[in-house]
């Protein structure tokens, strides 16, 4: 009885999806003939360089001298020469194009030259989600590589550079002029939310890599920039 086997079963072994249809055939017997069948057509010989991507079958049917005949049966495989879609992206932040909170890749991927474990991660819709963890970066820049091999062996790879931080800002509140228990007001960065207090009262500058002063009490405020914001009380407040 002949046989057929891949050559190269690419990929993962015994699943028959390969990059190669090179198919290897047992020997024919001296006085014998043999008939080779592609997708149920009868063919003059097989040549896998003419083989389009997708599912095939090939038989193989061979007669002795006598007019005996035996069939291999229907050998059947997958051929895939095409690399897998890769797609990896950083994940922005609202309303910003310098810093990313994490990045997205096609579910599967294998990713290197990044600490997974500073991340969160979660699937959906075909990609995997990494999401910086609190305090894990300060405004580092990342280079992500990501390798995708599909079952027959092809790979795929892709990187994304981005820039993560995930640290909250040292906001520090000062009195203003202590003395006797007050102050003429509070510093704070620029462009920290304020609580607390009616500004209306007050006088407002801010100054490139200064202190930021609100005349009046203090407050609790999340930085936003590096400039610092002075806020003077007005004579009438």
């Amino acid at each position: 009885m002949p046989t057929i086997v891949l050559k190269s079963d690419s990929g993962v072994v015994g699943d028959k999806i390969t990059n190669d249809a090179a198919l290897e055939f047992s020997k024919l017997e001296d006085g014998a003939t043999r008939v080779i069948k592609l997708d149920h057509v009868k063919v003059d010989g097989y040549d896998p360089g003419k083989l389009g991507e997708g599912k095939h079958t090939v038989e193989v049917i061979d007669t002795d001298a006598a007019g005996n005949s035996a069939s291999s049966g229907e050998f059947a495989f997958e051929l895939v020469k095409s690399a897998p879609l890769l797609d990896i992206r950083a994940l922005y932040l609202d309303g910003q194009v310098d810093y990313s909170k994490g990045f997205s890749v096609t579910t599967g991927a294998t990713v290197t030259g990044v600490d997974l474990a500073k991340f969160d991660k979660s699937s959906h819709d075909g990609l995997d989600f990494y999401i910086a963890k609190n305090n894990a970066f300060n405004g580092e820049i990342l280079l992500a590589n990501a390798s995708l091999i599909d079952a027959a062996g092809n790979e795929s790879k892709a990187f994304q550079r981005f820039k993560v931080d995930t640290t909250p800002p040292d906001v520090r509140v000062t009195p203003l002029n202590p003395h006797n228990g007050f102050s003429d007001g509070f510093i704070v960065p620029a462009g920290a939310e304020v609580s607390g207090v009616d500004l209306k009262g007050f006088q407002k500058t801010t100054e490139m890599d200064s202190p930021g002063y609100y005349w009046g009490r203090m407050f609790i405020g999340r930085r936003r920039s590096s400039l610092m914001t002075t806020w003077y009380r007005s004579s009438h407040a």
